[in-house]
């Protein structure tokens, strides 16, 4: 199993991910999507190199694909323009029910104030993955997701959901990355008003040293 598989499986690894992740074995694949958040934290790092090594079997929805696509003309995210060679061509809903099960899933995500298209990118996602029983990691910043799923609202037997820092840390146990460069990433996403790691690890470099083992 080269690095980046055995990365992906231990994120995955879990009684809802019994199946092994040795090709030939039980022929289960899991996938990995992501939400636009992380293709920007990744852009603004210029780490979408690191990205494409932690993701071996990359997919995404149409809607984030157009919501990088916009994203990318922003400044300083010039770098996304790599998503599509890295994510391929996005999966469309293609039946009734999946656009059915699409606006449902938005509109349970949708706080007040958010606007028709707000969290389409997620509810997409989510619904191709349900419908279609895609074992899945959905990589994303927003708390909306896991809610839906820890509220048995998506398969929770499908689909597991992690954010930048989780693919952050586990680039650091596959060796990916040195601690100190990590630090600096907190640096930049903190410049830039994004997602942080967890409590006094976003703060201080040596609770950040003890989250990251």
């Amino acid at each position: 199993m080269s690095p980046s598989r055995a990365l992906a499986f231990r994120l995955t690894n879990s009684p809802k991910f019994s199946a092994s992740d040795e090709p030939g074995r039980l022929g289960v694949t899991v996938l990995a999507f992501p939400d636009n958040t992380v293709l920007i934290n990744f852009a603004y790092l210029h780490r979408m190199d690191l990205l494409e090594r932690l993701v071996p079997s990359p997919a995404w929805c149409a809607t984030v694909a157009t919501e990088r696509a916009n994203s990318s003309r922003e400044p300083d995210l010039e770098d996304m323009g790599e998503a599509h060679r890295i994510f391929g061509e996005p999966l469309y809903p293609e039946t009734p029910a999946e656009h059915v099960l699409t606006q449902t899933y938005r509109m349970r995500l949708s706080r007040p104030g958010d606007g028709p298209h707000a969290n389409l990118g997620e509810a997409e996602t989510l619904a191709i993955v349900h419908s279609r029983g895609i074992r899945a990691v959905f990589f994303t910043d927003d708390a909306g997701p896991a809610g839906l799923i820890s509220g048995d609202e998506v398969s929770v037997a499908n689909v597991q959901v992690a954010g930048t820092w989780d693919l952050l840390r586990g680039a650091y146990r596959a060796g990916f990355v040195d601690g100190d460069t990590l630090w600096s990433y907190v640096a930049v996403l903190r410049s830039r008003g994004r997602h942080l790691p967890p409590g006094a690890a976003a703060h201080q470099r040596v609770d950040f040293g003890a989250w990251l083992a």
